[in-house]
């Protein structure tokens, strides 16, 4: 603190602990960001890919309003070089405005097919990866307790997005398509400065403060799904028991069709029913902010407008200003494939939690390899066991030894635990004590 004065030492003390508790709460809002881990899961799964996308990102951005800007001037050399003729310096211009704007509209026509083999590639990569994550993970802790879970079996579901037709593996390129539109629509922002300052503020900030609550209702939305997973589990269940070879005897011997469906029915519409709420409420929430946005454009097309009826502005600027209005629509735009994104980060928190939860239970039980025993024998002592949900115990003080190389028959009517005892022995289960 040496050189600060008394006084300004005391204020940063006093706030020194706000700040950085704004700080750490932004860095922690960061990291649990579903946006960053899926690039993050990206980036471990395939770094190349990781790079290929951030330049599909960049000629996204950049490449249609290139294009736009290149055209508009050339259409604004249009007079002059028909005056003047081709040979001249407006004729030139116009020439290679068209050359410029050409090459990059034709560069970008090639977005939709990259943008599909991206898409295609990432979402086999990263479908593999999180296979192969899901799997060491739910076979790392010992026993099967943690397979009969039903918060395991639930996360489990949402993270492999089996309940969706879209999961964790598909956002990598929706995220970058995404992040294409956005850095399309700050260039178009800038333009419209170029022409006005206050032209390209107001849609930026007019966007940048439409979007935060359109997409916190998205967000919410998704949620509300991945809420319901329990519901939408148990109907495709149901669903499955009406054709699944293993259900098909007993559903037709008692006639239990028509109540499989009429289940199945039931859950699926009661995991839904909130989702469709929600989004009846956020038509009537956009529609209120349809209104905020027609203001908008209908003030800076009257600028635009005013602007060229008093001849402050030639057929250049026009024509370079015109197409950035609608384009500036992609800093904040809300469309279906905001509401696809967010489906698609839904159930990232289900993966990460899943994870860290099985590798706690890995923890928890790990112990000595199990590899050449017993070597005298096995005792148990004062053992108990109960199934998670039940409340009545199988065992209660059990005590028994077994001998090694010696033989042990287990006798007794069903539901008296021999099976319980066996996974006991072969610690599919932890004893309670």
């Amino acid at each position: 603190m040496r050189g600060i004065p008394a006084r300004g030492a005391a204020l940063m003390a006093a706030a020194g602990p706000r700040a950085l508790w704004r700080r750490l709460g932004l860095a922690r809002r960061l990291a649990d960001s579903p946006r960053l881990r899926v690039l993050r899961l990206l980036w471990d799964t395939s770094p190349v890919l990781s790079v290929l996308m951030g330049l599909f990102i960049l000629a996204d951005g950049f490449l249609p309003i290139v294009a736009l800007v290149a055209l508009g001037r050339a259409v604004g050399r249009i007079p002059a070089a028909v005056t003047d003729g081709l040979g001249s310096a407006s004729g030139r211009s116009l020439l290679t405005g068209l050359i410029i704007g050409t090459a990059a509209y034709a560069v970008s026509l090639l977005r939709s097919p990259a943008e599909d083999l991206l898409a295609a590639r990432a979402s086999a990569v990263m479908a593999t990866g999180m296979q192969r994550r899901l799997a060491q993970a739910v076979c790392a802790p010992a026993g099967v307790e943690h397979l009969e879970d039903s918060a395991v079996l639930d996360q489990l579901a949402a993270a492999s997005g089996e309940l969706s037709t879209s999961g964790p593996a598909d956002a990598p390129m929706a995220l970058a398509s995404a992040f294409g539109d956005r850095l399309s629509g700050f260039i178009a922002c800038v333009v419209l400065a170029s022409f006005r300052w206050y032209i390209g503020l107001l849609f930026f900030a007019g966007w940048s403060l439409l979007r935060p609550p359109l997409r916190r209702l998205l967000a919410e939305r998704a949620t509300l799904v991945r809420r319901a997973t329990p519901e939408l589990r148990h109907g495709w269940y149901y669903l499955g028991c009406s054709y699944r070879p293993a259900f098909a005897k007993e559903v037709r011997v008692f006639g239990l069709g028509r109540w499989i469906l009429g289940r199945h029915r039931e859950m699926w519409l009661a995991g839904m029913e909130p989702s469709w709420r929600q989004m009846r409420h956020f038509r009537n929430l956009a529609m209120i902010f349809a209104i905020a946005v027609a203001a908008m454009y209908v003030a800076g097309a009257g600028i635009l407008a005013l602007a060229a009826w008093h001849h402050d502005i030639g057929l250049g600027t026009i024509a370079v200003m015109l197409p950035m209005l609608p384009s500036t629509m992609q800093v904040g735009g809300v469309s279906a494939a905001d509401v696809t994104l967010e489906n698609m980060l839904a159930s990232v928190p289900d993966l990460d939690e899943l994870l860290t939860r099985l590798r706690a239970s890995t923890a928890e039980r790990s112990g000595a390899s199990a590899a050449g025993m017993p070597a005298r024998g096995i005792r148990f002592e004062s053992v108990g066991y109960r199934y998670p949900g039940s409340g009545q115990p199988v065992y209660q003080d059990l005590d028994l030894e077994l001998t090694a190389g010696g033989s042990l028959a287990l006798v007794g009517p069903n539901g008296a635990g021999k099976t319980t005892l066996v996974n006991l022995l072969a610690r599919l289960r932890e004893p309670a004590g």
